[in-house]
């Protein structure tokens, strides 16, 4: 079920399973683009309920892998929509060889251009993880720069939150200080991300900032500035 949080803004929740059974929440970003299309951010399994209500909102044109991670409904996703472009980091290509990726940083169209901004967390080449701004909200989608699960859906997802050290707050996971190998870039492109204009917040996993998200990234976003 589409969530409404802005203007041409909506997001679907989804538990996923992680191994061993680990209960996790995750959250597609749906955007209305200028041209009336819609680019979904982080897909998850669209079954033909989910798929009605974004048919309702237009058609999908853009399918979006924020980082190397979050491709797991993106294969299925092209299925259903086999004329959207598929948007990701390049190492994607290793691991769903049935796709082609356009870069995050092309030339998307003026439709998209004027809607979605994307800005990359270099030296953290394992993650290639992408920030997506959304312009005429003023909206922040982060797929696993910061976690906020506030309220753990059982007790094996608050110990897993725990042993990477984001149980309960917004926060960045302790996989980060692995992740990222040039600290001199990465914290360039905190920089680059916290100058720019936003005020909410979507995260993959876990609630939505409405307001105020920027001062509480700056704070969060320990393992990468």
């Amino acid at each position: 079920m589409l969530e409404a949080q802005a203007e041409n803004l909506w997001s679907a929740h989804y538990e996923m399973t992680l191994p061993g059974g680990v209960p996790f929440p995750a959250r597609m970003t749906v955007v209305r683009l200028g041209d009336g299309s819609l680019a979904l951010i982080s897909p998850v399994p669209i079954d033909n309920a989910l798929a009605t209500e974004l048919a309702a909102l237009g058609p999908v044109s853009h399918l979006i892998a924020p980082n190397l991670f979050h491709h797991l409904y993106l294969a299925a996703a092209k299925v259903r929509y086999p004329q959207a472009r598929v948007v990701g980091p390049a190492g994607l290509a290793a691991k769903e060889p049935g796709l082609t990726f356009a870069s995050p940083g092309a030339d998307h169209g003026a439709p998209f251009q004027a809607a979605l901004a994307a800005t990359t967390v270099e030296g953290a080449p394992r993650a290639a993880e992408t920030a997506w701004l959304h312009i005429p909200s003023r909206t922040l989608v982060a797929a696993d720069l910061v976690f906020n699960v506030e309220t753990a859906p059982s007790w094996k997802t608050s110990v897993t939150l725990q042993i990477m050290g984001t149980r309960g707050r917004l926060a960045q996971s302790r996989l980060w200080s692995f992740l990222v190998t040039d600290k001199t870039s990465a914290r360039e492109s905190c920089r680059r991300i916290l100058a720019l204009d936003f005020d909410r917040l979507i995260v993959a996993h876990g609630s939505v900032i409405a307001s105020g998200a920027k001062e509480r990234l700056a704070a969060a976003m320990t393992r990468t500035c």
